[in-house]
């Protein structure tokens, strides 16, 4: 997928090939990087190599053609109807207002609503494993990423976030620090709305290659004991812990505000939702968390796509 946005919508046709060029560079130079190939098998495995997801090359930017770019760009910012501005901070009303009123007050006013379509592009089903030999570097990096559909909740993400934080303590205590065996480890939680609900989680590790399988190995046994009895009081009070230092910390930042008006104009959070936080986090169980475990670390729904360095 290729972005371009014009600042200027006189920007001319000389200044786009312009960009292109400097784009092809980078391209040139990112394609010999190992981790962008890596990247790039991983993002379109996860959409079921979905064309719309394919790397882009130097090649494709040879395809741009600036008279339909710059139609889409007036297409989609020809439309200012169905666009929502935040301002979040330290704002002055009065100096606020007069630019809001000059600047946004000037926008044309289109009376045509428009949404978002669902192309239908999905993560594949079931386990599917893949290799990308690059470089010398004796490192193996590696991503296993269980995702699946769940239901857009406040009280779903909190669990998610949660089990993600109990199974990085565990992959660090056991895998990084007992084997000795990691550079650096963690599981990573990402959930959306748009175009359909679903999450995924993202276990990201690099290490020797020679230790790569024992390594996966110990980590699948980690995840299938937190799943059956592995999780105690103890590691439900730690995440307490953790997830109250994080809101306390968040609610300092003009990041977390704007995202959550954006969510409670959107209808995936209320007023009541983050008042009820803190409450909400109190309420976590062992078996909530064992809950989590079984509903989001499923063992026969994973990509899993790893970085090595080409065989001599």
């Amino acid at each position: 997928m290729i972005y371009i946005t014009f600042t200027n919508p006189k920007v001319t046709e000389s200044a786009m090939n312009s960009f292109i060029n400097k784009e092809k560079g980078m391209l040139e130079n990112s394609m010999l990087d190992p981790q962008s190939a890596w990247q790039d098998t991983l993002r379109w495995t996860m959409s079921s190599c979905d064309p719309r997801r394919e790397p882009v090359t130097p090649e494709m930017l040879e395809n741009i053609d600036y008279k339909r770019v710059k139609y889409i760009y007036k297409q989609r910012f020809g439309n200012p109807s169905d666009f929502t501005f935040y301002f979040v901070g330290n704002v002055d009303k009065k100096v606020a207002k007069k630019l809001i009123s000059q600047y946004l007050g000037a926008l044309p006013k289109v009376n045509r609503p428009e949404n978002f379509e669902d192309l239908g592009i999905r993560a594949p089903q079931g386990v599917v494993e893949k290799t990308v030999n690059r470089g010398k570097d004796p490192k193996c990096v590696e991503i296993i990423a269980y995702h699946g559909e769940m239901e857009y909740t406040p009280q779903n993400r909190l669990e998610l976030d949660a089990i993600c934080k109990i199974l990085s303590t565990r992959l660090l205590e056991e895998i990084r620090e007992e084997e000795s065996g990691v550079y650096s480890i963690g599981a990573y939680p990402s959930s959306e709305n748009v175009p359909y609900e679903n999450y995924t989680v993202s276990i990201f590790f690099s290490c020797d290659p020679g230790r790569e399988e024992e390594l996966v190995g110990k980590i699948f046994a980690i995840v299938d004991d937190i799943k059956a009895e592995g999780i105690d009081q103890e590691d439900v009070n730690v995440v307490i812990e953790k997830e109250k230092r994080e809101f306390e910390t968040n609610v300092k930042e003009n990041s977390y505000w704007k995202h959550l008006l954006m969510e409670i104009e959107q209808g995936t959070k209320t007023v009541e939702d983050y008042n009820n936080f803190v409450s909400r986090v109190d309420a976590i169980t062992i078996d909530s968390m064992k809950s989590a475990a079984q509903k989001y670390f499923n063992q026969e729904n994973y990509v899993r796509v790893k970085l090595l360095p080409v065989e001599e």
